[in-house]
């Protein structure tokens, strides 16, 4: 069987402060909270990551809010409630017992302790308590052989402790005289997206957590966070609320939003909210506000400063100008506006801004700014300066200087990346020749100190009558033994339809480019338009707008993809709906990653979108938002985007994803999901890709060929959920003549095919396909 895994997260809550990365049982206790200006105290010392000593038979762990230790005795947690508490209030955690449908669990009586990276395992045999630490807050997880079992499974655990402890929000807080822990509810999701509440009880120092029987029956694969955390709705006044951004500060965990509010249809402003990582407000106010037309705002963080800097197009007279303010995120303090770029006499206008801060703890980070001066004779360029945390503002720059060109839509990574291995912004731009018309998509890379890295090279041609819109582009993920890599988005446009694509680039230079929708093997017919990406510790997350099937409105999605084979994508969410835009649409759904903000282990994001609507009691446009935490497993198989199979009765193409490492000996997972409800089917895998329409007289497409092996034995339901799921053992693949053991440096093709009927006929169809390559 293989481990299900449950989750929940400790976090420090300090009185009269209150500093949560999640939690949102903290929201409802009974400590006091103070303004944000009071929030540095929650911090002993500037702590750029989590630091490990071990000593005598223990690991020590050292964040921005805690200390942890790790033991054969179990893992204790010691919140930093400030210097001038009286002592320490240590929370110890050991697993007590494990049941499954009433039966023991075998447990070792001492637990082996081994970490990797910021992952601290303690391995009790038949369960392993598994611990991710971040800057400020502590991710418990149990991995227990259970997925596939009858009977609920019981985790009991001693929790030893001087502090309180009390029922909030799902979870538990424990409190004393200085504040205390905050430990939230569990959850538990499968590979395939299944989702449950895992309750809890604590009684007499023992937490008990308990996974329903019905859950663990048709559980399969490791089980992961939940994915949608909370929506809320961000703005909803009675003016029309458009072209939403947002920015994340790690040291107040506050997510800032930033949009226009119209006052009249030549009035706009820009309003800003900040929220916590639970979707509480925190502030408001307005940023600019004016006469005038001010539009088009974003808005990036600097870490090290604990301040936002939010860039907008405003006007001087009848010549568009750019403007930038900055707010300290802890003490709220609004710095004066400053002009960015701006021309008096009407040489040229300034628009289309965006921004990049800096998530590292360099105190001489700054913000880039990158914009299109257009020129009063006719072309245009892409322009660029930094500033300061203090406000300076650097030279301006140009990275071409052609006057045949239209360059515009620039777009900048939300930051740098990994200071230590990245340290510089991913640049993209349009590039339109004047005298052919030919579009190319350009990149350029600029360092951290504002100097550029590489020179502009093309990072993608269009044919003739094609052009591209909507561009945006990633942080850089860094894998072992390759350059960091990150993705440039953007639609494509002809006069028939618009795609979404995606480049994979690395070093300026493009090593792939996929068809998303194709890979999603998705509602390919539909309009897919306005990209976004955003960067995880090791995913790609890109949402977009779908054309709803009434041709009113679109549906708002999120797909999340894995790096694999240096430039591959393997798809391990797969079209997240997260909301819609309402009866019209206007804009994108903005996104940005606590990575981005310096929390480099986390997955969680702030969303923004626009959405036209009855929210603040008559039609018109608001702004909704969402915390998402990215929760699927890790994902091997490389969905083929060139096989693309139909529709089946249950209106929408099956789609497979294949879940694990890449190793020889280890076991992966087969999801197949978007099947016809209460349909038999079983999974096949080949040595080769094939593109065979109608195989075998099937309604569907046949992607695997040469040597196919099916798992006739495991045939299975897709029962009301429309899903499959097998676990295969890459030391036994089934061969036309057996079984085979793969060797490293192998690739198979794995595809799923299903009975299904077309307009009441009996028939059948298949998934997509997805390749892995074993080392």
């Amino acid at each position: 069987m293989v481990p299900s895994l449950l989750r929940a997260s400790m976090y420090v809550c300090v009185a009269p402060v209150l500093l949560l990365a999640g939690a949102s049982a903290a929201a409802q206790s009974s400590v006091t909270h103070t303004p944000a200006d009071a929030l540095p105290n929650v911090r002993s010392e500037p702590v750029a990551q989590v630091q490990y000593v071990e000593d005598e038979g223990r690991l020590w762990a050292r964040g921005a809010t805690y200390k942890a230790s790790a033991g054969s005795d179990g893992f204790t947690y010691f919140p930093y409630l400030g210097s001038r508490a009286a002592r320490n209030y240590p929370v110890q955690f050991r697993l007590r017992s494990a049941r499954l449908d009433g039966q023991p669990l075998s447990l070792t009586e001492d637990a082996r302790v081994k970490r990797d990276g910021d992952r601290i395992v303690l391995d009790r045999g038949a369960v392993r308590g598994i611990y991710d630490l971040s800057l400020d807050s502590v991710e418990q997880s149990f991995a227990v052989d259970a997925a596939g079992s009858h009977g609920a499974l019981v985790l009991t655990l001693d929790v030893d402790t001087d502090l309180a402890a009390e029922a909030a929000g799902g979870g538990f807080e424990w409190i004393g005289p200085e504040g205390g822990v905050a430990y939230g509810a569990a959850t538990v999701l499968d590979a395939s997206g299944r989702t449950a509440p895992a309750p809890m009880t604590l009684r007499d120092g023992q937490l008990e957590v308990t996974v329903a029987a019905e859950f663990l029956a048709s559980a399969v694969g490791e089980i992961v966070i939940d994915p949608v955390i909370r929506t809320f709705l961000v703005g909803a006044g009675s003016a029309t609320e458009l072209e939403p951004d947002v920015a994340y500060d790690a040291t107040t965990e506050r997510f800032m939003y930033v949009y226009e509010v119209f006052f009249s249809s030549t009035d706009t402003d820009i309003f800003y909210r900040t929220f916590d990582v639970d979707g509480v407000q925190d502030d408001t106010g307005w940023l600019f506000l004016s006469n005038t037309t001010t539009e088009d705002p974003e808005v990036a963080n600097l870490n090290a400063a604990n301040k936002c800097y939010c860039v907008c197009t405003g006007r001087l007279g009848s010549t568009r100008i750019l403007q930038g303010r900055m707010r300290d995120m802890v003490t709220g303090v609004l710095d004066p506006i400053f002009p960015v770029d701006q021309s008096f006499t009407g040489a040229w206008d300034a628009f289309g801004a965006d921004i990049g801060g800096n998530g590292t703890s360099n105190p001489a980070g700054t913000f880039l700014i990158g914009w299109t001066r257009e020129f009063a004779a006719g072309f245009s360029r892409p322009v660029f300066r930094t500033v300061s945390s203090t406000g300076f503002l650097g030279p301006i720059f140009e990275v071409e200087t052609s006057n045949s060109s239209l360059m515009d839509q620039v777009a900048i990574s939300k930051s740098v990346g990994d200071g230590g291995a990245v340290d510089r912004w991913n640049v993209a731009y349009r590039q339109e020749s004047l005298t052919t018309g030919d579009v190319e998509l350009r990149g350029v890379q600029i360092s951290g100190n504002g100097s550029i890295l590489s020179q502009p090279n093309t990072l993608h041609s269009f044919p003739s009558g094609i052009d591209c819109v909507d561009i945006d582009v990633s942080d850089a993920i860094v894998k072992p033994g390759i350059d960091p890599t990150y993705v440039v988005v953007y639609d494509e446009v002809s006069s028939a339809d618009t795609d979404i694509w995606i480049l994979a680039c690395r070093n300026n230079v493009r090593r792939n480019r996929v068809h998303l929708q194709a890979l999603e093997h998705g509602q390919i017919e539909r309009t897919q338009i306005e990209p976004r990406v955003t960067t995880t510790r090791d995913e790609f997350v890109v949402s977009y707008l779908e054309r709803e099937a009434t041709g009113l409105g679109f549906s708002v999605y999120l797909t999340s993809l894995d790096l694999v084979e240096d430039e591959q994508f393997a798809i391990s969410e797969n079209r997240t709906l997260v909301g819609s835009t309402g009866a019209l649409w206007s804009g994108g759904c903005a996104m940005v990653s606590r990575f981005a903000g310096g929390l480099v282990s986390s997955r969680f994001l702030g969303l923004a979108w626009a959405e036209f609507g009855p929210a603040s009691g008559a039609m018109g446009w608001d702004i909704n938002g969402a915390i998402y935490a990215v929760g699927g497993p890790d994902a091997v198989g490389i969905q083929n985007p060139t096989c693309i199979g139909t529709v089946n009765s249950s209106g929408e193409r099956a789609f497979m994803a294949a879940y694990g490492d890449a190793s020889i000996d280890q076991p992966k997972t087969l999801v197949a999901t978007r099947l016809p409800a209460d349909s038999f089917g079983y999974f096949a895998v080949g040595s080769m890709a094939a593109n065979v329409p109608g195989a075998g007289g099937s309604q569907g497409t046949l992607c695997i060929a040469g040597a196919v092996g099916r798992y006739s034995n495991f045939v299975a339901s897709s029962g009301p959920e429309g899903r499959i799921a097998l676990v295969i053992n890459p030391t036994s693949l089934p061969t036309p003549s057996g079984s085979e053991a793969v060797m490293s440096g192998t690739i198979r093709f794995f595809q799923l095919w299903t009975r299904d009927s077309f307009q009441g006929t009996p028939t059948s169809n298949f998934t997509n396909s997805v390749a892995v390559v074993f080392r």
